[in-house]
């Protein structure tokens, strides 16, 4: 029996779902837009690190190399995240959620860090945040939500 979700939404209808075999454009765009906050925030840091790195000397060296791995795990459980949500992992799209308002709040903690900032680097991190919180509420439009639910379902029939 299928229920009906109330009327579609402009967004909705651009994003529309067109069955559990099929991802919804809101969702494809969610990833979309994820992937391109990672690769703007990663452009960013590498343009940044040499003039960071020219000031250092001896075992901060150390600290930056080892900072760097620690960056490129979490990059990698970043990108994975959005892999598995456009799979329809259902808490790989919450994590990510948790993750990106987490990092809006401890960012919004020291604003004067932020705003000190010179003019590219600020309007660098805002675009970024900006395309991951556009992502982030395209994977929450009922669109997108009737997709995790309908794989949700059919995983739990497979299962009994």
């Amino acid at each position: 029996m299928e229920q009906d979700h109330g009327p579609a939404t402009p967004l909705d209808d651009a994003f529309g779902a067109t069955g559990i075999d099929v991802r919804p454009d809101a969702v494809t765009w969610f990833m979309r837009l994820n992937y391109l906050a990672i690769g703007i925030g990663a452009t960013s840091f590498l343009v940044e690190l040499p003039t960071a790195v020219s000031a250092l000397s001896g075992p901060a060296i150390l600290g930056v190399v080892i900072g760097l791995g620690i960056a490129s795990l979490f990059l990698a459980f970043m990108v994975g995240l959005i892999k598995w949500a456009g799979e329809g992992q259902n808490w790989a799209r919450w994590a990510l959620l948790l993750l990106t308002v987490s990092g809006v709040l401890l960012a919004s903690r020291n604003p004067e860090a932020a705003l000190s900032q010179t003019a590219l680097p600020l309007g660098i991190a805002i675009l970024q945040w900006l395309t991951q919180a556009i992502g982030i509420l395209l994977a929450f439009l009922p669109s997108s939500n009737r997709w995790y639910r309908a794989i949700a379902m059919a995983e739990e029939r497979e299962s009994q």
